[in-house]
């Protein structure tokens, strides 16, 4: 009985413990991973190394004024079914890799893929996000860009985030 009681509080300390980590690497809105997971992953240089890897950066168009004329309901909607074309068409390709979303509705993906098999999984994520619709939010539209390590193998993760996030910018500006 002594023992007991000091090893089930610490069970009970550990499990708490890990399901924090877990809420703080997981974004609860859409189960993508989090800015703290992606920043996390920047700094212990996770994809660094001899692999090619593409990187998404993606921007939901009109967050804001879906919030504003529908509701905060329809936003988080919206956002859901963003990360849900994401998460599946991931889960279609099978590639090696994380999606993140890093602020309001900006979201980062990185694969480890070449160039000719992330054309296929790129049009598949727009085409799945242009069919998607909603109950309070009836079709969601994007921006985004696109960059691959093996373009110039000496730019940093960092770097080639920046250049499709500079991509995205740019289509954005489009519309």
């Amino acid at each position: 009985m002594i023992f007991t009681i000091p090893i089930t509080g610490w069970i009970y300390t550990k499990r708490r413990r890990i399901l924090a980590e877990k809420a703080a690497n997981n974004d609860l809105l859409t189960g993508l991973y989090s800015r703290r997971a992606y920043d996390e992953d920047l700094d212990q240089n996770l994809w660094h190394g001899p692999k090619d890897y593409a990187v998404v950066a993606m921007d939901a168009n009109g967050l804001k004024r879906v919030n504003d004329h529908l509701g905060h309901r329809a936003g988080d909607e919206m956002l859901k079914g963003v990360a849900s074309c994401i998460q599946e068409t991931m889960h279609h390709f099978n590639m090696p890799g994380k999606a993140y979303r890093i602020g309001g509705d900006e979201f980062v993906i990185i694969l480890e893929t070449q160039k000719k098999d992330f054309e296929t999984f790129y049009q598949n994520l727009l085409s799945r996000i242009a069919s998607w619709h909603g109950q309070l939010v009836d079709h969601i539209t994007v921006s985004s860009g696109y960059a691959f390590s093996s373009d110039d193998p000496t730019l940093s993760v960092r770097e080639l985030i920046a250049k499709a996030d500079e991509l995205m910018y740019h289509e954005k500006q489009e519309l």
